[in-house]
Order: structure tokens, then C-alpha cells, then sequence
């Protein structure tokens, strides 16, 4: 079976989060179109569109339970379900604004200081949704491991099918591709500026969000939102 699915966080539609991230990666993951790139000075948007590719494959969003491929005796409405139970009476998180990280080489937004309570609710999304996930295949395996894993992340992405979790979890919305260092500082000086309006004050994470993949080829699709309490 080659159709994934993923438990993400993205941001509600229209809000200015969103609208951004449709902007810069011309693709809106809500509602599953191409949009019209939004120029920022500085950047030549050929560029832009070379840097943007994964992440606007993948969709704007922030990871709680990495992709996976459903196991046999469970089905997507089986995962639906289980969504709904999870969020009820589950509270949103607000995350101290956002800023922008050249993460490992990749351009992200990341929390503007740590965050337990979003720590906690993606180790909570990891363990509750693990019995929905089929184990990964040989090749899944060797391609994580071309990462060059700590024996601590090999023995993450052997429980729980994905090597940054736990306290390797680091919350992110990946805005690039991976990128030189001089790279990654250009893109992060051009979108300062852009971004500074709506990540400086605190952002909440008020839903999970379910995602479907066809193929390993196709973009990943919003299923449903699942609302947080307020």
C-alpha cells in the first residue's frame, strides 16, 4: 500500500498564518490548490520556487505524528474516529510567538521559546495513534538511517517508526528545502519582515489536523480538522 497518512498541525483557513504559507509555497494544503506566489524582496522567485518544493508537497505544517501507512486492521474512517475522541476536552496549546530558524539547514518557523505543553501534545499524538501504524517496510528503515541517526533516534524510529520524537521532538513549519548556511540566512532576513506581524504575538495551536497521502509522489491532503478546546 502506498497511501500515507500524517497527524499535523495546520492553521485554520484564512487566518494569516495560512495565508502566508499558500503565499510563499503557492500551494494551500486547506483546500488543495495552487495559489499565487507572493513576491518578497529580495528573493528571485524562480529561486523561491526551487526552495519551496517539499514543503509545498508535504503542506504547510507543523509535525506531531510523522507520516505512516496505515496497518491492515484499521481503516482511515478507524483514524477519523480516533481523532475525534482524542482532541475532545483536550486543550489548545499557545506557543510564545513564533520565530525563524535555519533548523538543521532548513528554513522553519519554530516556537520564540520552549514550549512543554507542545512537547506534550505531539508525544501524546505519537503514543495514541501508534496501533494505527503498520511497521516500516526495510527500505523506509534504510532511508531514515541515511540520516546518520545517534543510536538514541535509531532506537526511536524502530518504536515508534520515526527518529525525532520524544525528547528528540523539536515543534516546526518548514518553509525550505534543505540549504547552505549563507542560504538559509538570506530567506530567513527576506521573510523577517513578512512574518514579524503575525508570529511575534503568541500563536495558538488549536487543532490536529489529519492529512492523506495517495503516493509517495502526490501532494498530502487535509482530511479533516479536529478542534482543541479553547
Amino acid at each position: 500500500m502506498s497511501e500515507r497518512v500524517a497527524i499535523y498541525y495546520t492553521p485554520a483557513a484564512g487566518s494569516a498564518l495560512s495565508t502566508f504559507a499558500a503565499g510563499w509555497l503557492g500551494r494551500d494544503v486547506a483546500s488543495d490548490q495552487e495559489t499565487s506566489r507572493v513576491c518578497v524582496d529580495g528573493l528571485d522567485p524562480s529561486w523561491q520556487e526551487v526552495i519551496t518544493r517539499s514543503p509545498r508537497r508535504y503542506g504547510f505544517h507543523g509535525t506531531l505524528k510523522a507520516p505512516f501507512t496505515l496497518a491492515g486492521d484499521h481503516s482511515l474512517d478507524d483514524l477519523h474516529q480516533a481523532l475525534a475522541n482524542f482532541v475532545a476536552g483536550r486543550p489548545a496549546v499557545t506557543l510564545p510567538g513564533l520565530s525563524l530558524s535555519d533548523l538543521y539547514g532548513f528554513v522553519a518557523l519554530v516556537p520564540a521559546a520552549d514550549s512543554p505543553a507542545i512537547n506534550d501534545l505531539a508525544a501524546a499524538c505519537v503514543d495514541a495513534f501508534e496501533r494505527y501504524r503498520a511497521p516500516l517496510s526495510p527500505a523506509d528503515l534504510e532511508r531514515r538511517r541515511q540520516s546518520q541517526l545517534t543510536y538514541h533516534q535509531d532506537d526511536l524510529l524502530v518504536r515508534w517508526g520515526y527518529p525525532y520524537v520524544m525528547d528528540e521532538f523539536r515543534f516546526h513549519l518548514t518553509l525550505s528545502e534543505f540549504l547552505k548556511p549563507a542560504e538559509c540566512q538570506r530567506v530567513i532576513d527576506a521573510l523577517s519582515p513578512v512574518v514579524e506581524p503575525f508570529c511575534q504575538p503568541p500563536v495558538t495551536i488549536d487543532a490536529v489536523s489529519l492529512l492523506m497521502q495517495a503516493d509517495r509522489q502526490s501532494p498530502f491532503v487535509l482530511v479533516d480538522r479536529f478542534p482543541l478546546s479553547g
